[in-house]
């Protein structure tokens, strides 16, 4: 084994570099554990792309309320396809409500489309195309959806996470959110977020990285152990 895979070895034993699948990832053994034996619990999926995540929530809790937001209009099409029995819209979220530009592949429609053109500029290095998209915030959806409590708030929006979180502020505030994942990756380059925005903002939650089959603590801030822009996932529970 060459230097390079031994430091992606080493990393995937503590949650980065698991993008192989939801079982590598752990986001299938989170879910599961996360929603058994909860009656009805509100799933709410930020960034949903064409439902696999949504659609795991709904495997691993059959009665749980999914509410989907996935502003890229041609992936929200293939998500309402795939997922008729959820509650589906087509717009995304932030901290302030208005038309924004979303880029994607020239050519494709993909998971990596972002509202920062620096992520197919300088970190896919690939042609890409840009359109326009509605961005609201959770804290005027979710009183609008009728939602008094979210068990599970899932954000994966290519570097604007902790955008959508500062959208959240009052449902966080009050407690509504029971639990939080989110990805933290080489987007967040583009968006210039640290991991250290995310521990400072979201102060009243304990941090782990998933791990394919459990979870990994993050029990103090640290940059030589946090600031590590490669593909993981972020779960917070509330203290």
């Amino acid at each position: 084994m060459n230097t390079e895979q031994d430091f992606a070895s080493q990393l995937y034993r503590i949650g980065i570099l698991n993008w192989q699948s939801m079982q590598h990832s752990g986001e299938a053994f989170f879910l599961r554990n996360h929603l058994k034996g909860k009656i009805a619990p509100v799933v709410v999926d930020v960034g949903a792309n064409v439902g696999l995540y949504s659609g795991l929530a709904l495997e691993s809790c059959p009665s749980a309320q999914v509410f989907a937001f996935e502003p890229h209009p041609e992936t929200y099409q293939k998500l309402r396809r795939n997922l008729p029995n959820i509650q589906a819209f087509n717009v995304g979220m932030g901290s302030a409500a208005g038309s924004f530009t979303m880029y994607d592949y020239a050519d494709q429609a993909s998971s990596h489309a972002s509202l920062y053109a620096e992520v197919f500029t300088d970190i896919h290095q690939r042609p890409h195309r840009s359109f326009d998209i509605e961005i609201r915030t959770l804290d005027a959806v979710i009183p609008e959806l009728g939602i008094e409590h979210i068990d599970l708030l899932k954000v994966d929006v290519e570097g604007h996470e902790l955008e959508v979180f500062k959208g959240a502020a009052q449902c966080l505030e009050k407690g509504m959110v029971q639990a939080i994942q989110f990805e933290f990756n080489e987007m967040n380059i583009a968006s210039r977020t640290y991991f250290k925005d995310f521990f400072d903002y979201l102060k009243g939650y304990r941090f782990f990285r998933l791990l394919p089959n459990g979870y990994y603590p993050i029990e103090h801030y640290s940059p030589v152990q946090c600031e590590i822009f490669a593909f993981q996932n972020i779960v917070c529970f509330k203290k």
